[in-house]
């Protein structure tokens, strides 16, 4: 972990912080495990946690088209501001909390639910990679909710499952890309922290979730390149785990190269 704190402290941070909810971007439909606390009732409330480490939680519910909920998340950590998603069937966003001047409290209220099938709830910490704020949150469904007619939408092919305290998917079509691409011979980083704890990067290639690292493009500017320096994180394609990935770019080291430096990022999910 040597490299990952010297690197903060040098040129400091790109002030860049993507949070890419892989339930926005994929298509889950019905659920295969109970999971215990990961699969929402009406009137259940349920505990998570979220730290700097763990900065997203994803919990599943079933509902049928014509249905209405309301989710509420809440926190007694002051310093522990709360951001919701809530995302459909089909993999689209339905509706979304990110007001973070009631930092404690996230609510989705009377949100219509069009479609049969599994919808997933991601309660997100609304700092990100920023500040040392931690601490436990309830949730809680409540509304008119009742059980699908159908469990799978028409052209899904995604299915979530809870395994322990996480809610994963399986891609069928791809798996999950991260690329961050420059033109200069200075020593750019990329990091992407998955949602259930680890962190991929330069001195740590691999992760349980089964991220891996394409390696430090330009190291320590030994033998820096301006010839399109690359580092990539993927996920295979087959199970993956839902929830907030969080992207870091490190401006590392100038290696002799004067003024700011461009970029590019691109993402990938399922195909």
């Amino acid at each position: 972990m040597r490299r990952q704190t010297s690197r903060r402290a040098i040129l400091g941070i790109l002030g860049l912080i993507v949070i890419a909810t892989i339930g926005m971007l994929i298509q889950p439909v019905n659920a295969q495990s109970d999971g215990g606390t990961r699969r929402l009732t009406v009137g259940q409330t349920v505990t998570g946690t979220l730290s700097a480490e763990n900065f997203a939680e994803s919990y599943i519910f079933d509902a049928a088209a014509g249905n209405s909920a309301t989710l509420t998340a809440t926190t007694t950590v002051a310093e522990l501001s709360l951001a919701m998603v809530l995302t459909g069937p089909d993999g689209a966003v339905i509706a979304r909390d990110g007001d973070l001047s009631s930092a404690t409290v996230a609510v989705l209220s009377n949100v219509a639910l069009t479609l049969d099938g599994t919808y997933v709830v991601t309660v997100l910490r609304g700092t990100g990679a920023e500040g040392d704020a931690e601490g436990d949150f309830t949730l809680a469904l409540a509304g008119d909710i009742t059980a699908p007619a159908t469990a799978t939408p028409s052209g899904s092919n995604v299915s979530p499952a809870v395994s322990g305290r996480f809610v994963f998917v399986n891609l069928e079509n791809g798996g999950v890309d991260v690329s961050l691409t420059w033109s200069a011979a200075v020593d750019l980083n990329l990091e992407v922290r998955d949602p259930i704890g680890g962190a991929i990067y330069g001195d740590n290639l691999t992760a349980e979730s089964g991220g891996v690292h394409s390696g430090d493009a330009n190291r320590d500017c030994t033998a820096a390149t301006a010839d399109n320096p690359t580092e990539s994180v993927n996920w295979a394609q087959g199970s993956v785990p839902v929830g907030s990935y969080e992207v870091l770019i490190y401006y590392n080291q100038p290696c002799g190269v004067s003024g700011p430096q461009s970029f590019s990022l691109t993402t990938g999910i399922n195909g």
